[in-house]
């Protein structure tokens, strides 16, 4: 009777399509075949493969930080990314279980084991075929009698595509996953796949994220596979399971050797084909490169062209037809569109043809119309059913011209020569956008950036941005200056991966650019600031060029444990035009140009020092003992004591030697040499900690090393401090303006 019953109602459901009754998309009601979803995961594993060349094993996500406990575990998974999201600047990664977990999700929306974001080797070992349905097969080399090659046939006879491998050897944590794929290609030979990839290579700065994908390549007769890593292959190679299994598990003296087979207990009810998986199905071994001439780490003029292009391959042996959507985003208009694309409002449609082994690339060009530092979000449209990647651009200034940039460069090839040695680092790279590029633009210190824009104390790890999923909700800004995500403002757990990131990111550097370098946000006076010159070139201002490979040493040391990036051009409508003239200043001998200008004008300000007369600072005259008492008086606080004696100083005396800053009486009108005034003002600002090397090789006062320690004062040169030389009025400005935010 049920059989009739199924019957009745089969035949009724073919008449009812037939006759137009149903709409076509009901058939989709119907269960997917194991062949099927063996065939999905195939081809969305392929998908990966076809990526390979932006999928780099065991590095680290450029948008997540470590958060201090190292770069393992769910702090560098790329969490439920498809791979057409895998572009030369969104750069993926994945760890080969993490890997498996991938092409499930994207398959069929299931999360191995139920965990999110992933899954790892160790866990996978723990599954018990007699209480668990996703284990289908383990071989425990302690437990189980027989040689380990008869082990291994044992094992390949029990597999099915979809199976995920997994090796635990010594019976310890780690391993490794690999997913089978049965002969998916025709060609008898029984596949598995695997993330595989090498890592970052800091000597020779080979990494598989600049290698071509691994791609299979059509032979008169038959398909080969090309698996040379580090050359022609991607981070994810294909291998015959047979010769890779026999030859990497019968070494193992122990290990779990185990089949887990999420396709038990994936139901078509609680786990349907994606669209993206039914989209893969109908196109096979379609790959997406969807990219623009901008990126979120390179900006784009307002006004200027902003070209989105989509790269379509077809890697199979059939020729199909796949429909293309795009979303005109907001903040653009529309000037044209490539291949007869079809313009309806808002979305823009193409019908591609690809022929096997074949490609096309479309493109549109929009005219930017969103306002400077307003971000750009390219999302909405499909291939098939697979959503596109999205992207985001953020819209900046004009940036630095052919003739500006060339003047970088041809600092960073010399020495930029006019500069005091003792100048802040801020008001290096100010001086380099004044003077040299005629741009009218403030730039901060290191140490401003640090209290100003971080404001953490000691919590370096928390200084972090949004994740690029939501890059409007960024934690940090500083004047409309800083670079979405670009070097990120990331704490670093390991030096070789740091490197690994800056060496990424640096073609994503424009001249003129300026890296802060921070090496913790409580020691902001260890920080730099660097400004950018082309070439992989970076002057900062201790006259010195850097070179790239110098500067990845340097930050090895584990010095430096911040990055952030400006770029003042994003600052400015039409940075061009901006050269306003100098800001009037009452004293005619401070020039905005001037090295201690900013010094001086906030010192003048706030009253904290005054000019020789109405109209003249005299920088470059000479400090006497009762100036600088009260200079640092003030510096540290203290307001303006009663006269005790005839001197207008005397009461400034009185209160140092109270305080146990001096411990004798001095001439308050005689000149203060530059020992004596280190020794006054590290106890006044009760500074002790002393660097780690003495960078002076005739002082080793420890209160001279206590102010340096924390950026208070420089070396005359970078080896002499000159402790019994004079100090000018122009100096002691930047001192006391430096200590008194310390």
């Amino acid at each position: 009777m049920k059989k009739t019953t199924f019957r009745i109602c089969g035949l009724l459901l073919a008449l009812a399509l037939c006759a137009g009754l149903l709409p076509a998309f009901a058939v989709t009601a119907s269960a997917v075949s194991l062949e099927e979803k063996q065939r999905a995961i195939a081809m969305t594993a392929f998908a990966y493969f076809d990526k390979g060349f932006a999928v780099q094993y065991d590095s680290i996500d450029l948008s997540i930080i470590t958060k201090g406990s190292g770069l393992g575990g769910t702090t560098r998974q790329t969490n439920k990314v498809a791979p057409e999201y895998a572009t030369p600047d969104e750069t993926m990664f994945s760890v080969c279980s993490d890997f498996c977990y991938q092409v499930y999700y994207n398959t069929f929306g299931y999360k191995l084991r139920g965990v999110d974001p992933t899954c790892d080797t160790n866990s996978l070992a723990t599954y018990d075929p007699e209480k668990d349905p996703i284990c289908a097969y383990k071989y425990d080399s302690t437990k189980s009698p027989g040689s380990r090659e008869q082990a291994i046939t044992d094992f390949l006879a029990v597999l099915q595509p979809g199976d995920i491998i997994n090796e635990v050897p010594n019976m310890s944590s780690g391993g490794h996953a690999m997913l089978y794929l049965g002969d998916v290609l025709g060609n008898g030979t029984k596949y598995l796949i695997q993330c595989a990839g090498y890592k970052y290579d800091t000597t020779t700065g080979q990494d598989t994220i600049e290698c071509s994908p691994g791609m299979i390549e059509e032979v008169p007769g038959k398909l080969s596979v090309n698996t040379t890593w580090g050359k022609n292959g991607g981070a994810i190679s294909l291998d015959s399971a047979e010769e890779y299994l026999r030859a990497k598990y019968t070494k193992s003296a122990n290990a779990i050797l185990s089949a887990i087979r999420p396709l038990n207990v994936i139901t078509d009810d609680e786990y349907p084909l994606t669209d993206s998986a039914k989209t893969r199905l109908q196109y096979p071994r379609l790959a997406i490169n969807r990219t623009a001439n901008a990126s979120r780490f390179k900006d784009i003029e307002a006004g200027g062209t902003l070209t989105l292009s989509i790269a379509l391959s077809n890697y199979s042996k059939q020729s199909y037809t796949v429909p293309v959507t795009e979303v005109i985003p907001e903040g653009v208009t529309l000037q044209k569109v490539s291949d007869n694309g079809k313009v309806d409002g808002k979305n823009i449609s193409w019908s591609v043809q690809l022929p096997a082994g074949g490609s096309k690339t479309l493109t549109v060009d929009y005219t930017v119309t969103a306002k400077r530092n307003e971000l750009l979000t390219l999302g909405g449209g499909k291939v098939g059913e697979i959503p596109s990647n999205t992207l985001y651009i953020p819209v900046g200034g004009k940036h630095l011209t052919a003739e500006e940039e060339a003047k970088l460069t041809a600092l960073a090839e010399g020495t930029y020569k006019d500069v005091p040695q003792d100048i802040a680092d801020g008001e290096f790279a100010q001086r380099i956008y004044n003077d040299v590029l005629k741009l009218n633009v403030t730039l901060p210190s290191s140490k401003t950036f640090v209290k100003e824009v971080l404001k953490r104390g000691n919590a370096v790890a928390s200084v972090v941005y949004a994740p690029r999923e939501d890059l409007q909700g960024q934690l940090l800004t500083y004047k409309n200056m800083l670079v979405y995500d670009l070097c990120g403002g990331f704490y670093w757990g390991e030096m070789a991966f740091q490197r690994r990131v800056l060496d990424l990111r640096c073609d994503y550097l424009r001249p003129g650019d300026i890296l802060v370098k921070i090496r913790t946000a409580s020691t902001p006076a260890t920080s730099k600031v660097a400004v950018y010159a082309g070439n992989k070139k970076f002057l900062e201002c201790d006259n010195k060029t850097v070179g790239m490979t110098d500067f990845f040493a340097l930050q090895e040391s584990h010095i430096y444990q911040l990055f952030y990036v400006l770029r003042p051009t994003m600052a400015f409508d039409d940075i061009h035009v901006s050269t306003a003239p100098e800001k009037e200043f009452k004293f005619t001998d401070v020039k905005q140009s001037d090295w201690f200008y900013t010094y001086v004008k906030d010192l003048v300000d706030d009253g904290t020092v005054n000019g020789m007369t109405e109209t003249t600072f005299v920088p470059n005259g000479t400090l006497t003992y009762g100036q600088a008492l009260k200079l640092i008086a003030l510096a540290v606080g203290e307001t303006e004591p009663a006269k005790s004696g005839t001197h207008w100083a005397s009461g400034y005396l009185t209160l140092a030697k109270s305080k146990g800053w001096l411990s004798e009486d001095v001439n308050l009108d005689g000149t203060i040499t530059r020992l004596a005034l280190c020794r006054i003002a590290a106890k006044a600002k009760g500074l002790t900690e002393q660097p780690e090397t003495n960078p002076f090789t005739d002082t080793d006062d420890k209160d001279v090393l206590a102010l340096n320690k924390v950026g208070v004062i420089n070396g005359m040169t970078e080896t002499t401090f000159q402790p019994e030389g004079q100090l000018t009025r122009a100096q002691i400005s930047k001192i006391i303006w430096v200590l008194r935010s310390v």
